[in-house]
């Protein structure tokens, strides 16, 4: 961490003595100062903002005037188009929400990782015509400051741990049906609670992620 963000961040600190999540919020996140320490932002110009009145809020996008901040976009991650299968590869911590879509009832989940190197990434997997595939990889940010501190909360999980879903917003119009944060790769006690509650979502998932095999069922993981 170069010497000005360490700064900025015991500024951050200072400001909010009593917030347990932020600076670590800011570190995972690979985020960066601009203007001053009460504004942040990652490669692709999601942002945090931290008010006069001490709330922290995300943005999805930095905007300049009126129009959206296409400039200065630098990509530091090198795992940013990296297939889900490589970013659990690489990973030791993962935060799962199983969701429904208010608009279309179909299922969703995104999956946060915390890779080897401590920066979170988190990819999305939405039901097609083709079955559930992998969409996109997307900033954490875009699931909101909530979201992220229930991720940063559960860290230190031992095992895995189910968490209560009210506390958990995502990008998406959707409904959260479960989430669980948990040590990466999954245990069987884990995978077991996974498919439970939506078998063929859990299946298709983990197997891309090269977790499971294909013909894996639920008595395989009792």
């Amino acid at each position: 961490m170069n010497l000005s963000k360490e700064r900025l961040l015991e500024s951050v600190k200072a400001f909010l003595p009593q917030d347990q999540e932020i600076e670590q919020i800011i570190k995972i996140c690979d985020l960066v100062p601009y203007n001053s320490w009460i504004s942040w932002k990652d490669s692709v110009n999601h942002s945090l903002n931290i008010k006069k009145d001490k709330t922290v809020l995300s943005y999805k996008t930095i905007k300049v005037g009126n129009c959206v901040d296409s400039n200065n976009v630098e990509i530091r991650d090198l795992y940013h188009k990296s297939s889900p299968w490589l970013l659990s590869k690489n990973s030791k911590y993962s935060f799962i929400s199983f969701a429904e879509s208010v608009t279309t009832a179909s299922n969703i989940c995104f999956i946060f990782f915390l890779g080897n190197d401590n920066k979170l990434r988190m990819s999305s997997f939405i039901k097609t015509p083709k079955g559930y595939e992998w969409t996109e990889n997307l900033s954490p940010l875009t699931a909101g400051i909530t979201t992220l501190r229930m991720v940063v909360k559960n860290i230190n999980v031992s095992n895995y741990a189910v968490v209560n879903s009210s506390n958990v917003k995502l990008p998406y119009n959707c409904n959260v049906v479960k989430s669980w944060a948990a040590v990466w790769p999954p245990s069987n006690a884990l995978i077991l609670d996974m498919m439970l509650t939506n078998q063929l979502l859990t299946r298709k998932i983990l197997t891309e992620l090269k977790i499971l095999k294909e013909q894996i069922n639920v008595s395989t993981v009792v």
